[in-house]
């Protein structure tokens, strides 16, 4: 195992799921931001070269790692959206990290995973 991986530590999500396309799904959008942190595989030659340059994982975002383990998922989707809440949503701060994935677009009408970091 590479120490990349023993030092990351996956965030705590509050998930829903939300409608592909719908009012609240076009709202969320118009309330996110680029996030500063990198998004990528943990096996991925970005994350490697990171971690070569700075020895740490605090820039970085794994989405498998995240999927897995911080959201509980039984395997690795799609990234649908990745950013940060400009503004308050559900009761989440401004600030809030946003990650969803396309883990119900197989249902009907097709939905999203969608996880909101939580902070204390």
């Amino acid at each position: 195992m590479h120490p990349m991986s023993r030092e990351y530590e996956p965030k705590t999500w509050k998930t829903y799921e939300i409608v592909m396309g719908s009012e609240e799904s076009r709202e969320l959008d118009s309330l996110l931001t680029e996030s500063t942190l990198v998004s990528c595989g943990e096996e991925s030659p970005l994350a490697l070269d990171h971690w070569e340059r700075a020895r740490s994982t605090k820039d970085l975002f794994f989405y498998d790692t995240e999927q897995v383990l911080g959201m509980n998922m039984d395997k690795i989707y799609g990234v649908d959206r990745f950013g940060v809440l400009t503004k308050e949503w559900r009761g989440h701060p401004a600030g809030s990290l946003v990650f969803s994935v396309y883990s119900g677009v197989e249902k009907n009408p097709p939905t999203v995973t969608l996880g909101v970091t939580i902070t204390s």
